[in-house]
């Protein structure tokens, strides 16, 4: 298993930045990107992730899964019927009037984002990408 993470120091309240992250029809704003919100069925929402160009996380038309967790400031996704691709992003509280986020993914098996090289190094930077733009949305 290869696991990824990354973290930010935001100058807004965890609830602020929560909202944003719990509104999977935005996940593109901060997101991997290319993602299509479909259903929801109970606390479980669909979601459909087109392919990528750069490396990372290209699952072609893959179908996957991800919960909203508001009592955790946590959402949680995957790929559906596979355990080979996880991830997380989690809003804590910080000092008043800020907070920090922490997202992570983790890869196993096969997948080129399991072993080092350039689909690996897209997905940090992905990681660190997504965390930038979800700041700028919220200062937008």
């Amino acid at each position: 298993m290869t696991e990824y993470e990354a973290e930010r120091r935001l100058h807004h309240p965890a609830e602020t930045v929560f909202a944003v992250v719990a509104d999977l029809h935005r996940a593109d704003d901060w997101g991997p990107g290319d993602l299509h919100v479909r259903s929801q069925d109970g606390d479980l929402t669909t979601v459909d992730k087109g392919g990528d160009e750069d490396g990372g996380t290209d699952d072609g038309d893959a179908t996957g899964l991800a919960r909203v967790r508001p009592e955790q400031l946590r959402v949680e996704w995957g790929v559906q019927g596979s355990p080979d691709y996880t991830g997380w992003i989690q809003v804590m509280h910080a000092d008043e009037g800020h907070s920090r986020v922490v997202v992570h993914l983790s890869f196993l098996g096969d997948r080129p984002e399991a072993h080092p090289g350039p689909a690996a190094d897209a997905v940090q930077r992905r990681l660190e990408e997504g965390l930038t733009r979800l700041a700028e949305r919220l200062e937008a």
